[in-house]
């Protein structure tokens, strides 16, 4: 069966987001809902730190997810890696800060893996609530086309 997969950051991002996952829940009752955080104290999300990444990746690879909802304040490269090698496409909900730095990790590594991460944000859809934020990603390499600017990003 195929699946939604939603990362949040913490369990702020999650709260915030429940009417919405809810909402989509009850439009595509076909589908799955998976809930991953990077935040291993976040409750309702499947932890996915460094260690289980490839555990819970595989697990989601198997789900096929049709789309990854992303809201968190920092982008994840390894996710947004891991969605483009699996071509899972990605809607990235931001409103929190990044650079280059949160984007290809720390300690900062030039070459490979801000390529891949460059790479990465070409399929990404970002939605944003500012016009400083629209301009962040843009800096980061993500496609202008590609980024939706909504007057109001709260998801309750």
């Amino acid at each position: 069966m195929r699946c939604l997969w939603i990362h949040v950051g913490a369990f702020g991002e999650l709260r915030a987001a429940l009417p919405f996952i809810n909402a989509i829940c009850q439009r595509y009752p076909e589908l799955n809902t998976t809930i991953t955080s990077t935040n291993p104290e976040c409750q309702g999300a499947t932890f996915f730190g460094k260690r289980r990444f490839l555990k819970v990746l595989f697990s989601l690879w198997k789900q096929k997810p049709v789309l990854l909802i992303s809201y968190t304040f920092m982008v994840e490269t390894r996710i947004l890696i891991a969605c483009l090698l699996l071509r899972i496409p990605v809607v990235y909900i931001y409103e929190g800060f990044c650079g280059i730095r949160s984007l290809i990790g720390e300690p900062y590594h030039p070459g490979r893996q801000k390529l891949l991460a460059l790479i990465a944000l070409w399929r990404v859809t970002g939605v944003v609530s500012q016009p400083e934020k629209h301009q962040e990603l843009v800096a980061l390499g993500c496609p202008v086309k590609q980024i939706v600017t909504l007057k109001n990003l709260k998801l309750i």
